[in-house]
């Protein structure tokens, strides 16, 4: 510190009381920097995986997609019209 013979002998500890703080400060930015590192590898590694799931299940889903999707639609169709004669003997 250069101006340690020069700052007034009060201030002096405060600012070697700051020194300190702003080293703790640079090391724990540091080893933050290396943790923001490793969970940035893992985080692009888990987004790989997430997308070659997400690319296989499209795939299965529209392999299967034909006779499920024909399912649902005669399900609902059934729904309607058993919907329809339950208001149909309701209001008759």
């Amino acid at each position: 510190m250069a101006l340690c013979g020069v700052l007034p002998r009060f201030l002096r500890p405060g600012m070697t009381r700051l020194k300190g703080i702003a080293t703790d400060q640079l090391v724990e930015i540091k080893v933050q920097e290396a943790m923001i590192d490793v969970i940035g590898g893992e985080m692009d590694t888990a987004t790989t995986r997430l997308n070659q799931v997400n690319a296989k299940m499209k795939n299965t889903l529209k392999r299967a997609g034909g006779a499920t999707s024909l399912l649902v639609k005669m399900c609902l169709v059934i729904l309607i019209l058993a919907l329809c004669l339950y208001i149909y003997r309701m209001v008759a």
